[in-house]
């Protein structure tokens, strides 16, 4: 073998080529390959224990041509240490820590911020101020749990005794001390409590005189059996989840578990994602940690079970694990400390859930003109790329310029809502136009008036009543029109209107920004066909009630029928109604067409940001089309969205990702180079487009009043705030015929949290406004009576 070790060296100075190899070269190479020799010893793994398949062999030509190729970067990531605090953390069952998103996500189904909430650090715990004479939280158990205990750590204030209670079972009753911190572990809960969805109410008793006095003071919740060894129970919180922890060397911010515990964190994956994050052991002796993947109706999948060692030579071992199969679901992504030797703890450190992209997206340039065409009562179904181009051959065009936006959900059934929450990109519940009869209050900044403080130009024209000066829609513009249905004017007249303006602005020709907005009937009644043109719809023998001027009024007069079975229509009817929203939808289609020829003859089209939009769906039936207020249906939800970026980015794509109208406001601001007003949250359909959205989905939250409707993928929570909501899974049940809120606990629990967490979002943002009720005048109500929303 020290032959072979000299010749091995030999032939790393030798460079043989096997064009010009002699015998006795391929025989010397044969003996070297037989001896076991490598050109190079084989690398160890990278200082923090990483260690990578293609470490140890050499690179082929294909490998070597990879490695010139730039490393892949983040395109997005989330933290999850920011995220705990919505995060369920088990130590041999439930833990629940008072004040989190997670913990108040669990005492009912009500939406308040709370203002009244006060936290108290006290003896290295964080207490939440309760000043309710009973609280209750919803526990939820995997596994049947025998002979449990209820233990909590609480301060006591102006109650003098608490009663504690699992379901419709006494636990206990205790004193209370003022101003002392006690952990109080109540004796067993005899038998077994089965799987499923408990109740534990703490009940107050002795309330103080002093009404600004709080019953007690919490910090945390345990439903469970104590830790060994614990002579005081103890439980991960926040405080003790998080710590700095330095391994070998290397710092990392980690969570910290005692052995057996938990903490799972729930997630709604968008696609590309991948785990991060590094396992280590703090303290002497060794652990085992797993990470793995929860989701109802699956048994957990492991994606990586880790022994560790602690003490002298001990470092962290990387785990990228890929996350992508988990796309569009809703999972709970789980950290478990199995073992550990006693006194040490299993640690996270780090860890996040990323995207990657093998190089930067383009960065997209600003806009100097922008163009939304907002159309009335679209069907989806017959709007190109998701139906047939037909005779909407300009729509066809845009769309192959355009990204179109698959999951595009508008934020109300209310039109006006709709457009209110687009030009200011608040909510319906922070805007308050959420009814047929409010205006858009005059307090709210919206998307005009910030263009105009930075010297551009605005414009709207009307054809829907829905957005006429009666709901406040007339302030911030430079120019204003209103086409009324009543009048003798064609459906496309507000597009022809809107091409004149862009063309006396773009004759100017000097740099100012420009925003017209572009409100038209769409498909929605009544429709602009001659009785020529009419003549030629199906069915060809159609004696039904539907007539194209008035259809509205007709629609109308059924929807509010007193007996559901008048409140229909027929197949006929169906069928006509068909042919007359397409027909009626031509001669405005063809409009956009000369607007669009506009912008590219003056040649802005390249750089101007054109997006297509519906408002409110017409509805599927049996229900009857274009309801003024609707019931938050996917069908009058969902509707078309085509943007056209500047610069054409992303021409032709098919985005997948969620997004709302709040997500138009956005776009604008950041297209054109404006700051965002305060109270926006909401994401850049550039960013979404390419793939540099949040890793992670957020709820598409529809609200009408105190109803709300919350899209999350395939599921759908729906209900009124204050009660019990319903759960269910579209694809297979698109009618919601079947509530899965209670058989489907993980799912029900994360939309829930998420849920309410947005609607909370939603109340507290922006400036706070009251409700403005529009007065309507004569001429608007003789509109909206011709448009079907209100009765002759």
């Amino acid at each position: 073998m020290a032959l072979a070790a000299v010749i091995c060296a030999w032939h790393r100075c030798a460079r043989v080529s096997a064009a010009n190899a002699t015998k006795r070269d391929i025989l010397l190479l044969a003996f070297i390959a037989a001896c076991g020799c490598r050109h190079s010893q084989k690398p160890g793994p990278p200082p923090d224990g990483t260690v990578t398949g293609a470490a140890a062999k050499p690179l082929n030509s294909q490998q070597a041509s990879n490695s010139d190729k730039p490393a892949p970067i983040e395109s997005s990531s989330l933290n999850l240490l920011d995220e705990l605090s919505g995060c369920e953390v088990d130590q041999l069952g439930p833990v629940v820590e008072v004040g989190t998103s997670s913990e108040v996500a669990r005492r009912g189904y009500d939406v308040n911020s709370d203002r009244r909430t006060q936290s108290v650090d006290r003896s290295g715990g964080t207490f939440v101020r309760i000043y309710d004479r009973r609280l209750t939280h919803e526990f939820w158990l995997d596994e049947p749990m025998e002979r449990p205990r209820i233990t909590l750590r609480l301060v006591g204030a102006g109650a003098t005794r608490l009663t504690v209670r699992l379901d419709k079972t006494t636990v206990g009753t205790t004193k209370l001390i003022r101003g002392e911190p006690v952990t109080r572990a109540f004796g067993p809960i005899e038998g077994i409590v089965e799987p499923g969805r408990h109740t534990v109410s703490l009940e107050f008793r002795g309330q103080s005189a002093d009404k600004l006095e709080p019953s007690a003071e919490i910090d945390w919740i345990h439903l469970g059996q104590p830790l060994d060894g614990d002579t005081i129970p103890t439980v991960p919180t926040l405080r003790s989840l998080v710590a700095d922890q330095n391994i070998g060397g290397v710092p990392k911010r980690s969570i910290v578990l005692r052995a057996p515990s938990s903490i799972r964190c729930p997630l709604l994956l968008t696609t590309g994602a991948h785990l991060r994050v590094s396992l280590g052991f703090w303290g002497s002796g060794a652990g085992l940690g797993e990470v793995r993947v929860i989701e109802d109706g699956q048994a957990p999948v492991a994606l990586r079970q880790q022994k560790t060692q602690g003490g002298n030579g001990a470092s962290w071992t990387s785990i990228d694990a890929d996350l992508s199969q988990y796309a569009n679901r809703i999972v709970a992504l789980e950290f478990r400390a199995l073992r550990a030797s006693q006194g040490g703890k299993v640690v996270f450190g780090e860890p996040r859930i990323v995207r990657t992209e093998t190089a930067a997206a383009p960065e997209l340039g600003h806009a100097r003109t922008v163009v939304i065409v907002v159309a009335a009562g679209l069907s989806r179904r017959k709007i190109p790329p998701w139906g047939p181009v037909g005779t909407l051959s300009a729509l066809g065009h845009l769309q192959r310029d355009s990204a179109s936006f698959q999951n595009y959900r508008s934020s109300s059934t209310v039109p006006a809502a709709v457009l209110a929450s687009l030009l200011t990109g608040l909510s319906p519940t922070a805007h308050h136009l959420e009814d047929t009869a409010a205006r858009l209050p005059s307090t709210v900044i919206t998307l005009q008036q910030s263009i105009k403080q930075a010297s551009g130009r605005t414009a709207l024209f009307t054809g829907v009543p829905a957005t006429f000066a009666a709901f406040g829609f007339n302030s911030g513009w430079d120019e204003i029109q209103m086409f009324s249905p009543v009048k003798d004017q064609a459906a496309a007249e507000p597009m022809l209107q809107a091409t004149r303006w862009l063309q006396r602005e773009l004759e100017q020709d000097d740099d100012a920004k420009r925003f017209v907005l572009v409100h038209v009937r769409g498909m929605h009644p009544p429709w602009d066909l001659t009785k020529e043109e009419v003549a030629t719809l199906q069915p060809t023998e159609y004696g039904g009630p539907l007539e194209a001027r008035r259809g509205g009024i007709t629609l109308g007069r059924i929807r509010r029928q007193n007996l559901k079975s008048l409140r229909r229509l027929t197949d006929e009817d169906w069928i006509r109604l068909d042919s007359l929203t397409t027909s009626g939808f031509v001669d405005q289609v063809q409009a956009l067409d000369q607007m669009i020829g506009l912008l590219k003859r003056r040649n802005v089209w390249q750089n101007t940001l054109f997006i297509f939009a519906g408002d409110v769906g017409a509805g599927d039936p049996p229900n009857v089309p274009f309801d003024p207020v609707g019931s938050l249906r996917e069908d009058q939800l969902i509707v078309p969205l085509l943007v056209k970026f500047p610069g054409n980015s992303w021409s032709g794509r098919s985005v997948d990702a969620p997004v709302t109208t709040t997500d138009i406001t956005r776009t604008v601001y950041d297209a054109l180079g404006l700051d965002l007003p305060e109270g926006i949250v909401a994401a850049d359909l550039a960013q979404i487009a390419a793939s540099r959205g949040p890793v992670s989905a957020r709820p598409q939250v529809a609200t009408l009043g105190n109803r709300y409707a919350s899209r999350l993928s395939n599921w759908l929570l729906f209900g009124e705030i204050g009660k019990e909501p319903s759960l269910c899974e579209l694809y297979v049940d698109p009618a919601c015929t079947t509530n899965h809120f209670t058989d489907h606990p993980w799912t029900a629990r994360a939309s829930w949290q998420w849920t309410r967490n947005e609607l909370l979002k939603m109340k507290t943002l922006g400036a706070p406004t009251a409700r403005e009720p529009a007065s309507i005048d004569a001429e608007t109500a003789a509109a909206l009576m011709v448009w079907g929303d209100i009765d002759q």
